[in-house]
């Protein structure tokens, strides 16, 4: 009798699910990760052993398998433009930052040295002196992740005093009746030449007065709220002592 021999293949069907990186993969020595002081430690499934790094914000890590540390889409940057004083001893020196980054990020800004911001996210600078100052943007990732990536950004930028010296402003009226308004012969950038003397002469030709060291503050013309000042024109003479030509001029005492 001939013998009949049934083969029954059995087929199996395997379902295969791309292994989860977040948080972390379990691996098949039946746990994630081990801790070690401050690193994190973890064996991955078919793979080499890795190590992650951990700093409490950044996660690092070595090998074929990643954490769940996710890339920037797209790179933030940073366009500067600086704005030098205008002469020399000024403090009107201003930088804005326009930033570009993708929308799920958060900047914050800091300065070194310390600045003055005149914007919300301290993007804009101004009343800055000649110096270089360092921006730091930290683009921070908004989306709730539990260890959010982030990008730094770092760029120095210098304010330039390439302008010289300022140039004289010598008002041309004032009104010494000890209201604290235009009570003396006021002179802009007057301080850039400390070696500086003010004559003052009468519409006659005569000298009253050569301050030397005029600074808008302790030196002036005329003191003591122009005690013996009479309402007139006056001619001014300024030796700037550097040897350059003296800057003169006329102007009117007005008592109101």
């Amino acid at each position: 009798m001939q013998k009949v021999i049934h083969i029954f293949l059995f087929f199996c069907f395997i379902k295969a699910e791309a292994q989860s990186l977040s948080p972390y993969v379990i691996n098949s020595a039946g746990r994630a990760y081990s801790i070690a002081g401050s690193i994190q430690l973890s064996d991955n499934i078919g793979e080499p052993f890795i190590q992650n790094a951990s700093t409490g914000t950044l996660l690092i890590s070595q090998g074929f398998l990643q954490s769940n540390f996710k890339a920037v889409s797209a790179t933030p940057t940073l366009y500067p433009i600086s704005y030098n004083i205008s002469c020399a001893g000024k403090h009107d020196g201003k930088i804005n930052l326009f930033l570009d980054y993708p929308t799920n990020f958060k900047p914050s800004i800091t300065w070194t040295p310390t600045v003055n911001c005149t914007s919300s996210k301290c993007d804009i600078a101004d009343s800055l002196k000649a110096n270089t100052y360092t921006v730091t943007i930290k683009y921070t990732d908004t989306t709730g992740n539990s260890n959010p990536p982030y990008y730094i950004y770092t760029k120095v930028i210098s304010i330039l005093d390439i302008n010289g010296p300022c140039n004289l402003k010598v008002y041309n009226a004032i009104t010494p009746n000890g209201d604290g308004i235009n009570d003396f012969l006021e002179i802009d950038n007057i301080t850039q030449y400390p070696n500086n003397t003010v004559y003052i002469f009468n519409r006659w030709g005569g000298q009253i007065a050569a301050i030397k060291n005029y600074d808008n503050q302790s030196n002036t013309w005329p003191k003591s709220n122009g005690s013996g000042v009479v309402s007139s024109t006056y001619y001014y003479v300024i030796d700037l002592g550097d040897g350059s030509k003296a800057v003169k001029g006329w102007f009117e005492v007005i008592y109101n």
